[in-house]
């Protein structure tokens, strides 16, 4: 009985939030239109209704397990409350958005400045005040859970920075340059019209309007994750601009009917770059190869590994694809008693092994799987004693390889390419 409860709740937590993030996601399209109502006739509220019930990469982040929907939500939410200046409805949104994503402090706080500059200071001040208490509750917990206020935002730069670092080591610079961006900004299309928006420069940029003002933290967002594609983050996603598609798209049909940017804009551009929504469809089933490594790991544990056991992983996508009982899983964070990156923790290592008799690995070199950086014979996939623990690798997965000449096989094997081969071992401690 015990074993099916549990069974029961970790089945129940993924459905739930599923769930939850499809609410979240009906309610952004909600919102969005309600914005749209307050600015647009009839027609195009409908308009920007389905635009926003209809976009690939919403439909996609509303089934997921993260935060970029919430964050969409919020961002909305934020824009609808400046429209109908709410000072409730601006506190509550800007206090959810620092706490959600961590470039949204800069986002909001930038724009605190722009609204103050333009005269708007009851705007600014509401939103200064939502975004202040979420930096306070940020900071304060940080400095609780890691005697630092500013610990989360060290480590998370500190990691990303290393994973460029680690991606950079041995990239193709085509798909680290060229492919990847150009996906991501044709994904991220709303910013692009930036380039017919700003043609002509006779727009007075002091003078408040939502659109001018949805306009600037676009932009900002798009400045912003451009510097970072080269400094902190590892490789643009597409991921990173789900939280502005909704107040994007509701400006891109501002600029179709509003007679404040109408002489500056091309219609028929912006419904070009509008039908460019339907590219989108194909990058997801593209993108998923930059985890396949991962996932054929979990793939042959669901069909080897029958027996309970104990695996030492840091890899999420091998867990879930595995199916396996969570309980079967435990991290390099758990096995050096939440106190990695020291130096004896080879040593330690070895001794945890041993002690929580772990039989199998889940290896791939990347940044977050500390099995490689602490044993780095694994990236041989060769037999090997360490520190009396004798590892045999069981599978390998080797990057796809181009097999014929076709459009399909060309853009599996350039995103896959960049990836490292995946490997399960055994390992007797014996």
């Amino acid at each position: 009985r015990d074993d099916l409860v549990t069974g029961v709740q970790t089945c129940a937590l993924p459905i739930f939030m599923s769930v939850a993030n499809t609410v979240l996601g009906l309610t952004t399209v909600g919102v969005g239109t309600l914005l749209a109502s307050k600015l647009f006739e009839k027609r195009w509220v409908l308009f920007t209704g389905i635009l926003l019930a209809i976009q690939p990469y919403l439909i996609v982040f509303s089934y997921m397990n993260m935060a970029e929907i919430l964050g969409a939500l919020v961002v909305v939410g934020w824009f609808y409350g400046l429209h109908q200046q709410n000072k409730w409805i601006i506190v509550i949104s800007t206090f959810l958005a620092v706490l959600t994503r961590t470039e949204l402090m800069y986002l909001v706080g930038i724009t605190v400045i722009y609204l103050f500059l333009i005269g708007e200071k009851k705007r600014s001040l509401w939103t200064a005040i939502g975004s202040g208490l979420g930096v306070i509750v940020w900071f304060g917990y940080s400095l609780w859970s890691t005697g630092n206020p500013l610990g989360w935002m060290l480590i998370r730069i500190g990691s990303t920075t290393s994973s460029t670092n680690f991606y950079t080591e041995d990239v193709n610079n085509f798909v680290r340059y060229i492919l990847t961006p150009l996906f991501v900004l044709i994904q991220g299309f709303p910013l692009i019209i930036f380039f017919i928006w700003l043609k002509k420069f006779s727009i007075k940029f002091r003078k408040y309007s939502i659109q001018t003002l949805i306009g600037f933290f676009l932009l900002n967002h798009l400045i912003f994750f451009l510097i970072a594609q080269t400094t902190i983050i590892s490789y643009p996603e597409a991921r990173f601009f789900v939280i502005v598609l909704p107040i994007a798209t509701i400006w891109f049909v501002a600029l179709m009917v509003d007679e404040f940017l109408r002489p500056f804009v091309d219609q028929r551009k912006v419904i070009l770059f509008l039908a460019l929504t339907l590219f989108q469809l194909i990058v997801p089933f593209y993108r998923q190869y930059s985890l396949q490594p991962r996932k054929e790991i979990g793939y042959w544990m669901k069909e080897n590994i029958t027996l309970p056991t104990k695996i030492w992983s840091d890899l999420a996508v091998p867990i879930v694809e595995s199916e396996l009982d969570l309980d079967m899983f435990i991290s390099s964070y758990y096995l050096l008693d939440e106190n990695p990156y020291q130096e004896d923790d080879a040593d330690r290592m070895a001794v945890a092994l041993k002690n929580q008799n772990v039989e199998y690995i889940a290896s791939y070199p990347e940044i977050f799987d500390y099995s490689t950086f602490l044993i780095p014979e694994l990236k041989n996939h060769e037999p090997f004693e360490w520190r009396g623990i004798t590892f045999v690798p069981l599978f390998v997965y080797k990057p796809y390889i181009m097999q014929e000449a076709s459009v399909h096989d060309y853009l599996r094997y350039r995103f896959e390419e960049n990836t490292q081969p995946g490997s399960v071992w055994r390992i007797y401690t014996d």
